[in-house]
């Protein structure tokens, strides 16, 4: 007699008529998890970027490549301006202003 039989007879056995040992049976309580109640101000992670604010918009420029380089190895160099973006945006600010000082004089 094979040791699994009483299993395959268990398995072979309809659902309602099958016998549950009770000294096998044996069911851990576990308390509750603990929940902070409160929730955290500060959210985890990165924070949103330009990409997912609406004030921004992207754009593609043509720039020569030895210009742009020199540019990215410019701006590592210093530290008033982060990234090329905000150089793009504090260039075009500026020109702007001067469009509209040139438009407003004639």
């Amino acid at each position: 007699m094979s040791k699994f039989k009483n299993i395959l007879d268990a398995a072979n056995k309809p659902q309602d008529s099958v016998e549950v040992d009770e000294s096998v049976k044996e069911v851990k309580k576990f308390p509750p998890p603990i929940v902070d109640e409160k929730p955290e101000s500060v959210k985890k992670g990165r924070p949103k970027g330009k990409r997912s604010n609406p004030d921004f918009e992207q754009v593609t420029a043509y720039v020569r490549s030895q210009t742009y380089r020199q540019t990215k190895i410019a701006l590592l160099q210093q530290s008033e301006l982060e990234d090329f973006s905000e150089l793009v945006e504090e260039l075009l600010t500026e020109w702007l202003s001067t469009q509209l000082g040139k438009s407003s004089n004639t």
